[in-house]
């Protein structure tokens, strides 16, 4: 299971895979990363 994945100019992600499984991990890096601010403010708005 092999991914690539990089960002544009603009902080567009790209990615490539060479399954399904192996995209949908990559894009769940990529979502992790870019959301990772959001899932602390519901956490603390948790408690």
């Amino acid at each position: 299971m092999s991914a690539e994945t990089y960002r544009d100019a603009w902080g567009i992600p790209h990615l490539r895979a060479d399954s399904a499984a192996g995209l949908a991990r990559a894009q769940g890096r990529v979502t992790a990363r870019d959301r990772a601010w959001q899932l602390e403010v519901e956490r603390h708005r948790a408690q």
